[in-house]
């Protein structure tokens, strides 16, 4: 395992930022206009057409960022061939769903029962009525019940952070990688944890800003968060996930 450095992690952001937008600009800012588009027409019957076409567009940004990252070839026409990065980054998004429903389902029985079990003990319990299972606990059985759903959305967000070096290690190595991925992650899940808020930064400063300008749910808002998220949260995204895979652990 090798030792990471914050100087060089920022440099392979900074580089697959500027390559997104110079050899694979017409990935990005398609990507980031569908996105925009979806998010203004809401209910509009055209609109889970253009939500699906912008969620294919972004995975097609997702593969050309990776490709730059990794030190690959780009798809020709400014990114915009697409290839079989993009049905492979598909399937691990889908199977990566599919675990954490599961995982999320069995969490979400645990504190279940735990709150069942909690709130059984009280008066005015009726298992019927879930309503009354909150005043039935008392201070002890909330503190119980609060605790276990703390440290179950913990270990969610945990089995994230160990899966984040899948898209990496599914583009480099030409072939899905999910469970296969997670030995990467190994010892790392606190520098994927900031990697990934660093890359999340520009996209939750600006909407805070929209949000105080009262632009969020406009149109400009609505552009201006397209451009942030795939314009520049996903290429650093990319970049720093390249930098942790590339310094995962080999031993």
């Amino acid at each position: 395992m090798t030792g990471l450095s914050l100087a060089d992690a920022a440099r392979a952001a900074h580089s697959t930022l500027v390559a997104a937008w110079t050899r694979a600009w017409a990935a990005v800012a398609p990507a980031a206009l569908l996105l925009a588009a979806a998010r203004v027409l809401g209910a509009d019957p055209l609109g889970p057409v253009v939500f699906v076409g912008a969620v294919l567009w972004v995975v097609q940004a997702q593969a050309a960022c990776y490709r730059l990252a990794l030190g690959l070839p780009a798809p020709a026409m400014a990114g915009s061939r697409v290839t079989r990065d993009v049905p492979r980054l598909v399937i691990v998004a889908v199977l990566q769903v599919i675990l954490l429903a599961v995982i999320t389902g069995l969490m979400l029985t645990v504190v279940g029962a735990i709150a069942y079990g909690a709130a059984s003990v009280g008066k005015g319990f009726s298992a019927a009525e879930p309503a009354t299972w909150l005043p039935a606990m008392g201070p002890a059985g909330r503190l119980v019940s609060g605790t276990a759903g703390v440290i179950g959305l913990a270990g969610v967000a945990w089995v994230i952070l160990r899966l984040c070096l899948s898209a990496a290690a599914t583009v480099d190595r030409q072939a899905v990688q999910v469970l296969s991925a997670w030995p990467l992650t190994r010892k790392r899940v606190l520098a994927s944890l900031a990697a990934t808020l660093a890359a999340a930064a520009p996209t939750i400063a600006g909407a805070w800003g929209l949000e105080q300008a009262g632009l969020l749910g406009a149109a400009p808002g609505s552009l201006a968060m397209g451009l942030l998220a795939i314009g520049v949260t996903l290429p650093l995204h990319a970049g720093l996930m390249t930098y942790l895979y590339r310094h995962s652990p080999t031993d």
